[in-house]
């Protein structure tokens, strides 16, 4: 009910907010009118974010070997089977948990990273896509109620799903969750607002090569969350991308 009632409350208000959104044009700065684009564009950000969700699993990992002796269960009773695929078999990762100098502060890896880091990875991957297709319109989207609006409206169903899935850590990930709700907007407007570069009538070739550009990042996304799971706390045990189910 709640998935439902957030993509009709959606799609109902931009269908009110994007004409306008979409007519209103920014000031460009004389200076900035040369083909000079900003210097860290989404594409940098979400490229982060995303070696962070990596980061974050192998830490994970890290401490579910030192604290809990490679037994996940303490966590993995409350979710499906799967959710929590280790990969300490890697020699690599192993070494990491043995030399790891203070495992105990690794405990946010388990659920609370992700549930601070989903959103950002949406809402980057969303802004790099309308960027390759059109900077001035993804600095005026960026730099309006719009980012905010998706941030809630992606928030109320993540929120909703980890209600279903409640476990020990369900309070503090609809916390976190909310304050990624309130932080990744103007951190995306900030990116928005550094671009300078006026956008040009999309040639063929521009039109084909955004086109691969977007089949390559659907990939990516499929990857973080079908392989790097990013729901769950699961790692290819040969960190060479093979799924770990």
């Amino acid at each position: 009910m709640i998935v439902n009632a957030s993509v009709v409350v959606s799609v109902v208000v931009s269908l009110a907010a994007v004409p306008r959104t979409v007519r209103r044009r920014t000031e460009v700065p004389a200076e900035g009118r040369s083909v000079r684009a900003a210097v860290v564009g989404p594409e940098c950000a979400l490229i982060a974010v995303v070696l962070l969700i990596y980061l974050n699993q192998v830490l994970f990992t890290v401490y579910v070997v030192r604290m809990h002796g490679g037994d996940a269960s303490f966590i993995a009773r409350y979710l499906p089977d799967g959710w929590f695929a280790l990969a300490d078999g890697n020699p690599l990762v192993r070494w990491l948990a043995e030399h790891f100098p203070a495992p105990e502060v690794l405990a946010p890896s388990v659920l609370r990273v992700q549930a601070f880091l989903e959103l950002p990875f949406v809402l980057l991957a969303f802004a790099t896509v309308l960027r390759w297709l059109d900077r001035g319109l993804y600095r005026r989207v960026a730099r309006s109620p719009l980012i905010r609006l998706a941030a809630a409206s992606y928030t109320a169903v993540f929120c909703a799903a980890e209600w279903d899935l409640r476990n020990p850590y369900t309070i503090e990930d609809l916390a976190i969750r909310l304050v990624a709700a309130v932080v990744t907007p103007p951190l995306i407007a900030a990116l928005a607002g550094r671009e300078r570069e006026e956008s040009l009538p999309m040639s063929t070739s521009g039109l084909v090569l955004f086109g691969v550009s977007l089949w390559g990042l659907g990939h990516l996304v499929l990857v973080v969350y079908g392989v790097f799971d990013l729901e769950r706390c699961a790692l290819p045990d040969t960190l060479t991308l093979r799924h770990s189910r």
